[in-house]
């Protein structure tokens, strides 16, 4: 019951603005005109405000119908945690944990709110970008980029920002009286109503949870949660959370997100009261871990390699590391009893989550289990640290959790200074099994190698992943034992590529030719990885297993311009073969160094003052 009333929490706390995008899309516009739904919207002088909470209670009902694990759940309060949670007379804990905690997710936002009419629907996404500054920053900044109202998705012009000449954008002539200095304001807003981006916006995610629906009726409601994430991240990244604010810069999605890992967090950590009621709206206890989980050793294990099938080597480790990453911190959260929403930030061999005080220990036990595989597999070259600091309401508030930032980076350091502790006993210093004393792996040298073999089994591998990524389209994690792992490829007729069975998880790469088997898959734990423009496409348009859906972007090569006359893939030596002039070839590489510099520094905006900014 703890687990599903959790879920119910998580998925509250992930949909409670949901009707942002549908009130400012005149959909489900009747709800506006229900008693019922109206009720949830706050009342001020006995009119109702925060319209959008009726249009998120109308969304509740619509998807309740949807699912079974929604219809037959005995939780039928989860919509009034979602909906009501500006009304502030909630009589439960869980409705209170997520008003609460949709407070805190938007508290670092600036103040100097103001009333404008239709500013909702003229308001685009501000990025952050053109206001980071790793020195000390005390201007007010005006901006001159934002984000296209459209879907995520691969291509560039619904990427990256545009200018506002680009997006027929107006600097508003007449801010309210809360901007001390109009002159330095540059709030710019769209000329007429974005009305029909909204509704196009919000009828395609409706269009996608109905047809996952109609293929996925019996999803649990874990694998809803996920499923529900990946489509908000498409249909609500480039939406404004709140739009009558000087830089509209934190986006739906990023809101709906952490409010959810916040309730997920504060919900656990409370159940530890007799009441869990008390201390719930207390500032100053630690009730929250802001936990740093980063792969000391991948770069090295990425170029550790020579020429001989070098590019496809590379491809494959590049890979191997990427995706190891995001099964390390799915198995953190499965150890420890936490949602995907816990999942704030995993990018580049570094992942951040947010976890309930409670959790440090059981932490620190699932970081040991993979140090533990680690040294098994890579001899002791890749280690996960960790690092953790503790986390108080107030910290939320704008500015303060520049110091959680810091201290978990130090944290981290402090922690890499003592590598696989956990496993220092006497068979941490037994000699090798397996080890070769007369010769060596061609691509990275290792003594691994069994008898006439000239790569160890680690690089044939990661060489055989580099070949088969050319044509794989979804990335199929299963979690299970050796059992589980045979009957779901006998169900695909397709090759298992990695094994984890220190971790219990298996990956299979599958091909477009192999995609109408998914369908097949019922009833296993999983997780469907959507690669690059298939992530793209609508859900209706693709054939779905019985699991988790998500997406990933991987680097893209044209392979079809690469291929020997005997129909191998060119390696490093052909790229220089082919060059114009010297036949060398150049490799450039770009990593982003102290990147928790800009968490710690970089997003130190100008503090508040009681009217506007600066």
């Amino acid at each position: 019951m703890e687990k599903e009333t959790l879920n119910h929490i998580v998925l509250s706390a992930l949909l409670h603005d949901i009707g942002k995008i549908l009130e400012r899309g005149n959909i489900h516009s009747e709800a506006r005109k229900d008693e019922h739904y109206l009720s949830f919207c706050r009342q001020d002088k006995g009119y109702p405000t925060y319209l959008h909470s009726a249009h998120t209670a109308a969304f509740c009902d619509w998807l309740e119908n949807k699912f079974e694990c929604l219809k037959n759940s005995f939780l039928k309060n989860w919509k009034i945690w979602c909906a009501a949670h500006h009304r502030n007379d909630e009589t439960g804990f869980e409705a209170s944990v997520v008003r609460l905690s949709d407070r805190l997710s938007s508290s670092e936002r600036e103040e100097g709110e103001y009333y404008r009419r239709e500013i909702h629907r003229k308001t685009l996404l501000e990025p952050l970008m053109e206001r980071v500054f790793l020195e000390e920053n005390t201007d007010n900044l005006a901006t001159h980029h934002r984000y296209p109202l459209v879907r995520l998705d691969s291509n560039k012009e619904n990427l990256f920002p545009r200018t506002a000449g680009e997006l027929g954008l107006a600097q508003s002539q007449h801010p309210e009286s809360e901007i001390t200095d109009p002159e330095k304001w540059d709030h710019m807003i769209a000329r007429e109503t974005l009305t029909d981006a909204y509704e196009t916006l919000g009828n395609g995610l409706l269009e996608e949870i109905e047809s996952l629906a109609r293929n996925c009726p019996d999803m649990s409601l874990d694998n809803l949660i996920v499923t529900l994430m990946t489509l908000l991240e498409k249909y609500a990244a480039n939406v404004p959370s709140a739009t009558n604010v000087r830089h509209p810069d934190i986006s739906l999605f990023d809101h709906l997100r952490t409010t959810a890992a916040i309730a997920q967090s504060l919900y656990l950590y409370q159940l530890g009261h007799e009441n869990s009621k008390v201390g719930l709206e207390d500032d100053l206890e630690a009730k929250w871990l802001l936990v740093c989980g980063d792969f000391s050793g991948i770069q090295k294990f990425i170029f550790n390699l020579t020429n001989k099938g070098a590019a496809k080597g590379l491809r494959g480790r590049s890979f191997y590391v990427q995706f190891f990453c995001r099964i390390s911190a799915d198995y953190i959260l499965r150890y420890v009893g936490l949602t995907r929403a816990a999942l704030l930030y995993n990018s580049g061999g570094k992942f951040y989550l947010l976890a309930p005080a409670t959790l440090r220990l059981k932490l620190l036990e699932a970081r040991a289990h993979i140090n533990r595989w680690l040294l098994k597999a890579f001899e002791a070259n890749v280690f996960l640290g960790i690092g953790m600091t503790s986390v108080n309401a107030k910290m939320f508030k704008q500015g303060e959790m520049a110091s959680a930032w810091e201290a978990v980076a130090n944290a981290l350091e402090r922690d890499r200074l003592t590598r696989f502790k956990e496993d220092f006993n006497g068979s941490f210093f037994n000699p090798e099994t397996g080890f070769n004393p007369t010769d060596s792996c061609k691509v990275c040298g290792s003594r691994q190698l069994t008898d006439n073999a000239d790569r160890c089994n680690t690089c044939e591998g990661l060489q055989n992943i580099g070949i088969w990524l050319k044509d794989t389209q979804v990335i199929l994690m299963v979690w299970g034992d050796a059992d589980e792992k045979e009957r779901i490829g006998m169900i695909l007729n397709s090759r298992e590529i990695l094994s984890f069975p220190e971790l219990g998880v298996h990956v299979f790469l599958l091909s477009s030719d192999q995609l109408h088997s998914l369908y097949l898959l019922k009833h296993f734990d999983g997780e469907c990885v959507l690669l690059n423009q298939l992530g793209d496409q609508s859900l209706d348009e693709l054939t779905l297993p019985d699991c988790a859906v998500s997406t990933m972007y991987l680097g893209k090569w044209e392979s079809f311009r690469n291929i020997r006359d005997d129909k191998s893939e060119w390696d490093f030596e052909d790229y220089a073969d082919h060059s114009t002039g010297i036949k060398r070839l150049g490799i450039l590489r770009m990593d982003v160094d102290n990147l928790g510099m800009v968490f710690i520094k970089g997003l130190q905006f100008p503090e508040r003052e009681k009217r506007g900014w600066g």
